[in-house]
């Protein structure tokens, strides 16, 4: 494959067996990487973060789309919007969907070119956000192949599968 992106839900880096989880699962999607692939990803704590750590540890050249608009790339970068970040009012919060977005529509531009993507999905029951799956829903939809992965209920916080049990 020439390029992945990684997309993870933030509440993985709440319990150790579920970092070890999603570490595993992004080193086995940067292993099947060919030589001169790019990793794509966001610039949130967590899965993005880890992605970006161990690609570039690999040698794999990381694209981090951040909440900024811009685009890191090791070198000059470029904007994803050339809109400015908005803070308190409502779009802040879909401001990191947007982000997600351009990163789904940057892979689907390579895909369109030639290139083989594949989109990491890491998705965890106990997320308050479902950012993660609106992202493997537009890669579907951009026709982009996603490997969707939830972590094991008993990877998660103790207490949260009777909390969601009750309600």
């Amino acid at each position: 494959m020439n390029l992945l992106l990684v997309t993870g839900s933030r509440a993985l880096a709440l319990t150790a067996p579920a970092r070890w989880w999603a570490t595993r699962r992004i080193l086995a999607a940067l292993a099947r990487l060919d030589d001169g692939a790019d990793l794509v990803t966001g610039d949130a704590a967590g899965p993005d973060e880890w992605a970006r750590r161990l690609a570039i540890a690999a040698g794999v050249p990381a694209l981090v789309f951040n909440l900024y608009g811009r685009v890191i790339d090791g070198q000059a970068g470029w904007r994803w919007t050339e809109q400015v970040r908005p803070f308190g009012v409502p779009e802040a919060k879909r401001w990191p969907l947007r982000r997600n977005d351009a990163m789904v529509q940057y892979a689907a531009e390579r895909a369109a070119s030639g290139a083989r993507v594949q989109v990491l999905a890491l998705t965890a029951g106990w997320a308050t956000t479902k950012g993660t799956q609106y992202t493997a829903a537009a890669a579907r939809k951009a026709g982009l192949a996603v490997e969707a992965c939830e972590a094991p209920g008993e990877l998660g916080p103790e207490g949260w599968m009777e909390v969601r049990d009750v309600g």
